[in-house]
């Protein structure tokens, strides 16, 4: 027999290969340290129901097997109910905080059905409206990513979840129109999903169900966060926020191999300009949401009254901000290629092209994608986004 650790610093012995009865396992009377842990971890995450403090560890403990066997079952290990070294190297890896075991969402169409109450029952398993705006609130105190480089990577993270639904993001200042609200935290935040330091539990959010806590983004702000770099060096943000988005958006953890809403973190998932959802996740989204029409025409929201704006032209004339150019008979000072989509610059008003076709119809002002543009800016000669940071630089001229 050898003993192994287990999530919570706890000990758990086990039989080696060859005698894999969790009879064997039981054979043996154990102590409150050595099952303690395990049978938190599998609380925790939904495979046991709270013990019961009058019966105490023994009636929790009948039901190991078959919580490890389901933890196994759905981590796509063999099913032994055995907590092997497998199993418990897998108890230990980084994770999502939320449980694996949980009712899935229904489609937006059912909740149609359901007819009186839908704006109150709107959060009941999805968003029902198409334009959702997110707010970057806080972030890790130390990192060795860039604020903008976290920004980025959040619209990056979104961006993967818009592509193949109806679904528009759109940044906001304040709290008062923020859906989705992303922040990092230390450990007790307050929401009953304390953070545990680097490793452990990387991050969480909340199910449109949640009435009262819809849309928020938890990240532990003591992660070693990274992008672009393999595990071993840290913790992969595009990822977990992929993941933690699916989450916002009424996506539940999947079973799936491939799928980013695997709960367990192993690894990048890709580079942020490139990575699309799989078969998987793109099936349980457009379930949700349907699917993207790619013929579709739509205005940036605005976001709140903004006082009249003035720019230059080349030769020093001044004119007025209008969102009323005519984009089909102009010439335009800058296009650019940023975060995967066109940009098509012309004085302060700017349009934007997906894949999915033209975004903003009538032209929206650059400040309310970049809000720290100066009032009376110069011409724009060029704009480009940086490589090696997904840093916005707009090269300026008379």
């Amino acid at each position: 027999m050898q003993t192994v650790s287990v999530a919570g610093g706890t000990r758990l012995s086990s039989y080696p290969n060859g005698h894999n009865s969790f009879h064997m396992l039981c054979s043996f009377t154990p102590t409150d340290d050595e099952t303690t842990g395990l049978v938190d971890w599998l609380t925790r995450y939904g495979y046991l129901p709270p013990s019961d403090p009058s019966t105490g560890q023994l009636q929790v403990w009948t039901a190991v097997t078959h919580a490890v066997s389901a933890m196994q079952r759905f981590a796509g290990l063999e099913e032994t109910g055995v907590a092997d070294e497998e199993t418990l190297a897998l108890m230990r890896a980084p994770r999502c905080s939320l449980p694996d075991k949980g009712e899935e969402p229904k489609p937006l169409a059912n909740q149609l059905q359901e007819g009186q109450g839908l704006r109150r029952k709107r959060a009941v398993t999805t968003w029902t409206r198409r334009n959702i705006n997110w707010r970057l609130r806080s972030y890790p105190t130390s990192s060795s990513l860039s604020r903008e480089t976290i920004r980025s990577l959040v619209f990056y993270a979104l961006r993967v979840w818009a592509e193949p639904t109806p679904l528009e993001f759109h940044e906001v200042g304040g709290p008062e129109g923020a859906d989705l609200q992303v922040d990092f935290h230390h450990g007790f935040h307050g929401d009953g999903y304390p953070f545990d330091g680097a490793g452990g539990t990387v991050g969480h959010a909340f199910f449109p169900s949640d009435l009262a806590r819809a849309g928020g983004v938890h990240l532990d702000a003591e992660e070693e966060w990274v992008f672009r770099q393999p595990a071993s060096e840290g913790t992969d943000l595009f990822t977990v926020l992929v993941h933690e988005f699916g989450h916002a958006l009424g996506l539940s953890h999947s079973s799936a191999r491939r799928s980013v809403m695997r709960p367990y973190f192993q690894g990048p998932v890709g580079d942020p300009l490139h990575y699309r959802l799989g078969p998987h996740d793109l099936e349980l989204i457009t379930r949700l949401y349907g699917n993207r029409n790619h013929l579709m025409v739509t205005d940036v929201p605005r976001l709140s009254p903004e006082p009249q704006l003035q720019y230059r032209d080349r030769h020093g004339h001044r004119h007025r901000h209008s969102h009323s150019v005519d984009r089909c008979n102009t010439s335009f000072d800058a296009v650019a290629k940023i975060r995967g989509e066109t940009f098509f610059f012309k004085g302060l008003s700017m349009w934007r092209v997906s894949t999915g076709g033209l975004v903003s119809g009538r032209g929206a002002s650059v400040r309310r994608l970049w809000r720290g543009l100066p009032p009376n800016l110069p011409p724009l000669q060029a704009v480009l986004e940086r490589h090696s940071d997904h840093a916005i630089i707009f090269i300026t001229g008379w």
